[in-house]
């Protein structure tokens, strides 16, 4: 019998001759002279500076960001509560506002209902009502929202106005 080397595979010798040439590397580097080592020792040292100062301005520019994402949600709630109790507010209102609630406290100042015989009609001499019946409202043109001269165009007017102010050149 006789021995015989082990076989190696291709990629098993790419491997090893990959290890060898970083391993003449790493010694091809320490016979350098040793200014060019501290040369390039520096500017290692201050790539990774830049890269921590990097590091950190990106931190920070994300914390704040982070920060007023918190402050524009907690702005948010607050403005829902405020919603919600000027809600609450209004509904109070309503009901303080109502007939039902003005009758009761107008019976409990000790004010009761009117009935015709309680009423007193007094005629005052010389005075001569106006005895025409008005069917309709008068109405004051001069405050009509209709009337205004803002609202006397049509909308595909008013598009059209829009679109030609912004073509028109900006003035120098």
């Amino acid at each position: 019998m006789t021995a015989s080397a082990p076989v190696r595979s291709r990629g098993a010798r790419r491997t090893f001759a990959a290890y060898l040439e970083a391993v003449s590397s790493l010694d091809a580097g320490f016979s350098l002279p040793p200014a060019l080592r501290q040369q390039w020792l520096v500017m290692f040292a201050g790539a990774v500076a830049i890269l921590a100062v990097l590091a950190g301005l990106y931190l920070d520019v994300s914390s704040r960001a982070a920060i007023s994402g918190r402050d524009i949600q907690s702005l948010e709630l607050a403005i829902a509560a405020n919603e919600r109790s000027n809600a609450d507010l209004e509904t109070q209102l309503a009901s303080l506002l109502s007939n039902q609630t003005f009758e009761a406290r107008a019976v409990a100042l000790g004010y009761q209902p009117l009935t015709r015989d309680d009423l007193d009609y007094v005629l005052v001499p010389g005075y001569i009502p106006d005895n025409s019946v008005h069917l309709t409202m008068e109405s004051q043109q001069e405050g009509r929202i209709a009337n205004e001269p803002a609202f006397q165009q049509s909308l595909l007017e008013w598009i059209a106005q829009q679109l030609e102010s912004a073509s028109a050149p900006l003035p120098q």
